[in-house]
């Protein structure tokens, strides 16, 4: 049975000064207890605190001007005490440019207009608690002595490791943005560019089955950034009982991992691979530093070993390589086919984001409808992968063979992992 305790205590202030300020204050303090039954884990079977300290400070204006800070101060049991805690704070201000007495020769077409901006953080704590402690287990008995002489003497290992230097993800938000509202709000419109950092990203890393522990650490593996741009209009009106509505959302996205922590230039972000049973092979997804998060990093082909003279030149890269093989590209020149050898080749996040929705009201009838639309990103076919890589595509029929040398396809060997 999962149980979890939840304690605050809460303190505001409101007050209006020559009707014309208004000031308040919001101090709240937290603590939630968690402890989930899941016999299958250690770590997730202890309970685990969070405790919080937030506030809240507003003012505004005559209705005109807006100002707001907030902050917290969070502390999590699922980092070691030396990292436990993290401070987030944020501010906003508003300009309500409509309610300004030289703006009302325009208040019959523009009922609102307002410019805003922000910045803010936030932390993240998402992932196993106690992962800072070491995980001893039972069972792993071991034989001492000598040939002559042996006896069975209790034994434990390490099965999963530490990381005590892991701490809060923290993420910094800047927007600034203008909203608008004509013809008796007829007409909507709210425009907004945003810049978001994300630093210390917390992240499962595989780690080598030589270590004889778990597979995955959590690391703060590095930085990234998202920056764009977002476009929000509506316009809605009635005609004798017969009303509707039409909305639409365009938007933009960079993104780019600006660091790596540690030695190596990527990490996989799903080690299991698009292919069952061949995770090492048909891993494509990964974050490296000066790509998006989640870029596709394949290995580039050139065509099909259908000569013998294809066949020999390519068997000095790969001399086990046969007749109606994939030709891969050595693109570091070093004489062999590795994970070097891999190209970026797109990722799947969408540089545009496009959607429409309309709704048409009549006497108690309604019809509504959605359209979205995503462009400029890649889209790895996972299943199309499996069915090759298990001798059960279609397109196999047409494989490469002594009768089939103008095949694309390569012959398939009846082996998933090396199968490409």
């Amino acid at each position: 049975i999962n149980t979890s305790y939840y304690l605050e205590a809460a303190v505001d202030y409101n007050r209006v000064f020559n009707e014309k300020h208004t000031v308040t204050g919001l101090l709240v303090g937290t603590m939630r207890e968690y402890k989930e039954a899941n016999a299958g884990s250690l770590l997730l079977s202890l309970p685990h605190r969070n405790i919080g300290l937030a506030g809240r400070a507003t003012y505004s204006y005559d209705s005109r001007y807006f100002g707001e800070l907030n902050f917290g101060y969070n502390g999590s049991e699922r980092f070691a005490k030396k990292n436990r805690w993290g401070f987030f704070p944020s501010a906003s201000a508003a300009w309500n440019i409509s309610d300004e007495p030289f703006f009302k020769p325009l208040a019959d077409v523009v009922n609102n207009f307002k410019l805003r901006g922000s910045y803010g953080t936030t932390g993240n704590q998402n992932f196993t608690p106690y992962t800072f402690s070491g995980v001893i287990t039972n069972g792993y008995d071991y034989v001492i002595g000598d040939a002559s002489n042996q006896s069975l003497a209790i034994g434990s290992i390490q099965s999963e490791y530490s990381n005590q230097n892991v701490k809060w993800e923290t993420t910094r938000q800047y927007n600034i943005g203008v909203d608008l509202a004509l013809f008796n709000n007829k007409f909507t419109l709210a425009a907004e560019y945003y810049s978001t950092d994300k630093k210390d990203m917390l992240f499962p890393v595989t780690l080598p089955g030589s270590t004889g522990a778990t597979k995955t650490l959590v690391m703060n593996v590095g930085n990234m950034t998202n920056s764009g741009y977002e476009l929000t209009a509506r316009y809605r009106s009635a005609i004798k009982g017969f009303s509707y509505d039409f909305s639409g959302t365009f938007s933009t996205n960079k993104n780019k991992v600006t660091r790596i922590n540690g030695d190596g230039t990527r990490i996989s972000a799903y080690p299991q691979g698009l292919v069952s049973g061949a995770a090492a092979r048909s891993q494509v997804t990964f974050i490296a530093e000066g790509y998006e998060a989640g870029a596709f990093f394949l290995y580039p082909t050139d065509g099909i070993i259908n000569t013998p003279e294809k066949l020999a030149e390519y068997q000095k890269i790969n001399p086990t390589a046969q007749m109606g093989d994939l030709i891969f590209v050595d693109t570091n020149k070093d004489g062999k086919i590795s994970d070097d050898d891999r190209v970026y080749s797109g990722s799947g996040l969408p540089k545009y984001e496009i959607g429409f929705n309309m709704q048409f009201r009549y006497k108690g009838f309604d019809l509504y409808a959605n359209l979205y639309s995503a462009l400029g990103h890649k889209i790895m076919n996972g299943s199309r992968a499996t069915a090759f890589g298990y001798g059960r595509h279609k397109d196999l029929v047409a494989q490469y063979t002594e009768f089939n040398t103008d095949s694309p396809i390569p012959t398939y060997r009846g082996d998933v992992k090396g199968h490409e």
